[in-house]
């Protein structure tokens, strides 16, 4: 060790690692401690709630990256009110519909899916999905559905669509629209 002059400097304290320490931690390699207020829950009740986390860890994440909740620069606090208020509606939703989709216990379809395996869709799955799914018009009142992925085929079932036409008239779409609404 040298200091800011260039002289040699024999170190006050050394450097080692302390074997019985990492033995003492190790005895408890691959489990998890919880510590919790919740005194009056049982044991079981505080793993379950503590192992649905990653929720709303996920919900965080979602709503940062995929729904661009991120800080916006808004003075009033009618407008910061509304902007928290979309931002909620559409977590409430995303989650809603990923419930759904998960609940209807469609058969995957994927090439690696195992036999009898049901589909599970993820909020960013069902996001990107939507985003994606979209039309052109390429004439008066004609329109061209051009996107399509293994997420497309369960919103038909779940909710009585059929996307297959690929040209739609408007008409055609806004019964589509009022059909899923009800």
């Amino acid at each position: 060790h040298y200091n800011e002059d260039g002289e040699i400097v024999t170190p006050k304290t050394k450097l080692y690692l302390d074997e019985e320490k990492i033995a003492r931690d190790a005895q408890f390699d691959g489990y998890y401690a919880i510590v919790t207020s919740e005194l009056h829950l049982s044991d079981e009740d505080i793993v379950e709630a503590y192992h649905g986390l990653w929720k709303i860890e996920e919900t965080f994440k979602i709503s940062k990256s995929e729904l661009k909740t991120r800080p916006v620069f808004l003075n009033k606090e009618v407008h910061i009110t509304a902007h928290f208020l979309i931002c909620f509606v559409s977590m409430l939703l995303t989650h809603l519909l990923e419930l759904r989709m998960n609940e209807a216990g469609l058969p995957d379809t994927r090439p690696e899916a195992k036999p009898g395996q049901t589909s599970r869709f993820s909020s960013f799955e069902l996001i990107r999905t939507l985003r994606e799914f979209n039309c052109s018009l390429i004439s008066e009142n004609l329109y061209n559905f051009h996107y399509t992925d293994d997420v497309v085929p369960g919103l038909e079932e779940v909710f009585k669509l059929d996307f297959s036409t690929r040209y739609r008239r408007l008409g055609n779409i806004r019964k589509m629209i009022a059909a899923v609404k009800k």
